[in-house]
């Protein structure tokens, strides 16, 4: 190392008290640097991104199910989170989702993930690690957290990917995930969600 430039581009947050060279051997030297955060970091850029850019939500039975709200909400220049609010009129025992993920290229197309499986079942049993992964974007946010029935509202609140759970498949692009419910082996509900993901090329 010959130097060593440190520089914050917002003091107001990163405080940068030392950024020195230090030569140990004629060959050799080290390098030390000191800072402090003036605020708590939650969130920090690990180069990987990954933004929704659009939801749609859709009720095939609306004597079912209601959609209330279905809204992405901008919280940083990269992240947006989404809210949706769902009444379920009737008891539901039987729970089908379909989960797809198309990529786009002419079109959206289908890509690497098309699985369905019983809901109420994983759910007193959650024993299948493909569901796991998806169930896991969701969990924390949602109040689909326990077995069926389901009735009344639910809801998805301040959903946001979180990039670390995501598979090391995904290269950068534009993407849909697609959501369907089936109720007693009747299509009654759909979630769209579009995201665009920019991998860590470094």
């Amino acid at each position: 190392m010959t130097n060593a430039v440190c520089n914050s581009y917002n003091k107001s947050w990163v405080v940068i008290t030392q950024c020195r060279l230090k030569a140990l051997q004629r060959n050799k030297t080290i390098l030390n640097v000191d800072m402090d955060f003036i605020h708590p970091v939650n969130d920090i850029d690990n180069g990987a991104s990954i933004k929704m850019t659009n939801a749609v939500c859709i009720s095939y039975n609306k004597s079912w199910v209601i959609m209330n709200q279905c809204r992405l909400k901008a919280v940083q220049r990269n992240r947006t989170i989404l809210n949706i609010d769902v009444d379920v009129l009737h008891p539901v025992n039987m729970v089908d989702v379909r989960v797809q993920i198309q990529k786009k290229g002419n079109g959206y197309k289908p890509w690497l993930i098309d699985v369905s499986f019983d809901a109420c079942k994983y759910l007193r049993k959650p024993n299948n690690p493909a569901i796991k992964m998806i169930y896991g974007f969701f969990k924390e946010f949602s109040t689909i957290n326990h077995t069926c029935p389901y009735e009344g509202h639910q809801r998805l609140r301040d959903f946001y990917p979180i990039i670390e759970k995501l598979p090391n498949q995904f290269p950068t692009g534009d993407y849909l995930l697609i959501l369907t419910f089936i109720f007693s082996k009747q299509r009654t509900a759909e979630i769209k969600i579009y995201f665009s993901f920019i991998e860590d090329l470094i």
